[in-house]
């Protein structure tokens, strides 16, 4: 009976390996030619560069997205743990963007969060980048070697090495960009105004005046919104770092200094 019984198990398992197959194999992505993207790929580039443009951060905030997530093919990293088109580093984003612990059940829903939602994660780097622009007094190769590694390049040499690789690593990206990026704004732009004509044109024609200043009120009132939430998110980051600024400078000497320079000082957005 046992001798039936382990044949039987044999064959059973030899069966179960036959019909699962070949491996899984990974999914051929494109991350080196902007030119190969994907149409999600190449949407999320025009959606980085719109969303940073008005704040001379269009460039950098396609590339960035580019960099850390190939333009939304990879929206998570474990290992960091990071997540979003700019994988944002999730305990810090915690940390500083909500009221909640640092814990696995949040670190899972911040970072769903900033996957499902590009605005929330775009308002992040930007925010970002703009602190490290102002700190660094508009210096923009310092402002992206800071958004790799924080205040660390600064004092550490082999964290500087790594800012610069990653600083060069953008500005390449950026250069591609520039060339590849026009024509497809402009498409996308278009498109955008024929949409916009088109529902116009859809729409039965009102003999008051009255519409229109509504909708243009609307339109005013949802942009007011999204500055006052772009700018409280920027003042909060700001708040938080100046903060932290002035207890390094009063306590440089200590060893408490150093832990919290380790944990707090470091970037909220990791390189590759």
């Amino acid at each position: 009976m046992k001798k039936f019984i382990s044949v039987f198990l044999g064959i059973f398992l030899v069966g179960c390996v036959y019909s699962v197959g070949s491996p899984l194999a990974f999914p051929k992505i494109e991350c080196s030619n902007p030119k190969n993207f994907s149409k999600s790929q190449k949407d999320n580039l025009i959606y980085a560069y719109t969303f940073g443009a008005k704040q001379g951060m269009g460039y950098i905030m396609a590339a960035i997205a580019w960099q850390e997530s190939c333009a939304g093919a990879y929206m998570m990293n474990f290992s960091d743990p990071s997540a979003g088109l700019y994988h944002a580093h999730i305990p810090v984003v915690i940390k500083y963007y909500s009221n909640y612990k640092d814990s696995d059940f949040t670190r899972n829903v911040m970072g769903q969060m900033l996957i499902d939602d590009k605005d929330f994660a775009s308002q992040i780097a930007l925010s970002t980048l703009l602190y490290w622009y102002n700190y660094h007094k508009k210096n923009l190769k310092n402002t992206i070697k800071s958004y790799n590694k924080g205040f660390k390049w600064e004092k550490d040499k082999t964290s500087n090495v790594l800012a610069e690789s990653y600083y060069k690593s953008i500005t390449k990206k950026i250069a591609l960009l520039q060339s590849y990026l026009p024509p497809h704004l402009a498409l996308s732009q278009n498109k955008n105004q024929i949409t916009a004509q088109s529902n116009s044109k859809s729409l039965p024609l009102a003999k008051s005046s009255a519409t229109k200043p509504t909708t243009t009120k609307s339109n005013a009132t949802n942009v007011a919104k999204l500055s006052a939430k772009n700018q409280a998110i920027a003042n909060s980051f700001h708040n938080r770092q100046t903060q932290r600024q002035s207890a390094k400078t009063t306590q440089q000497n200590t060893q408490a200094e150093s832990k919290m320079d380790f944990e707090d000082y470091h970037l909220i957005f990791e390189g590759y």
